[in-house]
Parts: structure tokens; sequence; C-alpha cells
């Protein structure tokens, strides 16, 4: 009623605690009220509520999915990887497959980053049974394949169909590209960075001092000089240099430019 009424939402989630209090085990309330929280970006009110959640309804994925994730924002990644392994295990085939791909894909990103790519590998495969279009899956498996040197033709396969389901997603296009190069395809590889850059445009282009837009210079640059195409490689390379301020970079890319290749 008050929610029908445009009530304030402070006065809304307090009648929510009282149906907390209550009754504790009731989801509907909870999730209305992490609803709430994640508007406020209250990553410590979501943390709250979904901890007693584990104990009054175990089951329910949901409460495993938004506390994993506070907490991998925290920057308390294992803290975040137990709940979701806990969320992962209340997997059944009934499941909702958004939360079930949902879980398993948080838990490849923080295995990635701790170095366990076999792992992360298993746990984004697990995602993409779940659901074969999940974007950012589909997008960082490729990438990270394509970095690694392995399983190209699934990684460009995967990074074609990110691009086919967000066409305009330019870090998606420089992963496709970028799969393509490595597997050695380069003519491929150039016609997509070339979309990345005129996607891109001016503006964003000519901003100063840009993590992505370097790697995506950096990389123009590569295809380029695959292509025998040395003169606009160098100016590829020089671009990305002058958007970086890191110190290994831009080493790296003068030492490109210097020998004309990467």
């Amino acid at each position: 009623y008050m929610a029908v009424k445009h009530m304030p939402q402070d006065s809304i989630d307090a009648a929510l605690h009282e149906v907390l209090v209550l009754s504790p085990e009731n989801t509907n309330s909870r999730l209305q009220l992490i609803q709430s929280a994640l508007k406020r970006n209250d990553t410590e009110g979501i943390i709250n509520l979904c901890l007693p959640a584990l104990e009054y309804t175990p089951d329910e994925m949901m409460f495993y999915y938004f506390l994993g994730i506070a907490y991998y924002q925290k920057g308390e990644a294992d803290k975040a990887f137990d709940v979701l392994s806990r969320g992962v295990r209340q997997i059944t085939p009934q499941s909702n497959k958004e939360i079930a791909a949902d879980l398993y894909a948080i838990m490849g990103e923080i295995l990635h980053e701790k170095g366990r790519n076999k792992e992360a590998f298993e746990a984004y495969d697990s995602c993409l049974q779940w659901k074969p279009d999940q974007v950012m899956t589909l997008n960082n498996y490729a990438y990270f394949l394509a970095v690694a040197g392995r399983r190209l033709p699934d990684a460009v396969r995967m990074a074609a169909r990110a691009v086919e389901i967000s066409p305009s997603e330019v870090s998606y296009i420089d992963t496709y590209a970028w799969a393509l190069y490595r597997s050695h395809n380069y003519k491929a590889a150039r016609t997509q960075i070339d979309l990345l850059l005129q996607l891109l445009g001016e503006a964003d282009a000519n901003r100063a001092k840009d993590a992505n837009a370097t790697g995506y210079y950096d990389r123009a640059g590569d295809i380029y000089a695959a292509l025998g195409l040395r003169k606009e490689a160098l100016r590829f390379w020089k671009h990305a240099l002058q958007h970086t301020d890191d110190n290994a970079l831009s080493k790296r890319l003068r030492a490109k430019i210097k020998r004309g290749r990467p």
C-alpha cells in the first residue's frame, strides 16, 4: 500500500524491517530491502540483510548472489568466493538459470584474478552451460584464452557471439579483434579494430590518459604491423603512448616504436 501511494522509501523500508522482525524468513520483504540498499549503494546494508537470510532461507540463491557481489565490491574476494561456492551448491535443475550463471561468472572472475586459470575456465564453462549468451563471460573468457594463446577457435567463436549480442560495445570488439589476431587472421582482425576505432570516435579517442584507449591503440598497432603496414602501426603505438602514465607500458611501447614491430 505504501509503495502504491508512493510514500517515502525510508518509510517503506522501515515497514519492511518490521516485517522481518515478525517474520525473518520473509524472502520477498528482504529482497525488497536489498533492492533499496542497492539503489543507495549501501554495501554494508546488503551484507547485513543477506547474512541472516542464509540462516533462515539457505536454499535461496539470490542471497548468495547479492552477498557475494557485496563482498567482491568491498575487495574481500575470499569471502565473496566462499559465499558464491556455497551458493552454487544450492543449484538444482529447477534453479533460476540467470542467477546460476551469474554465480559461476563471478567465481570465474575471482579465480582468474588469483591466477587459478584452470579453475576459472571451468567456472566460465559452467556459467555458459546455464546461460550460453552470458555476454560478460563470453567476452572475458574469450579474451583470457586469446591472451594465453589457448583454444583459439573457441576464443574467436565466443568473442564473435559477444559482438553479435552487443555490436556497439567497443571492449567486445577489441576482444574479437585480438582473438582473430592471435589466430593469425590478420585481415579480419583489422576489420574489427577499424570498426572499434570508428565507434570510439574522436571525442573519446583524444581523451587524456585513458587505459582503455591505450590498449586499443596498442593492439591496433600490433594488428597493422602483422599486415606489414609499418607506418600506420607506428602511428597507433604513438597514440597509445600518449594515453598512458604507466612506466612499464610506456617502456614497452617505446621499444615497439623503436624496432617497428611488436
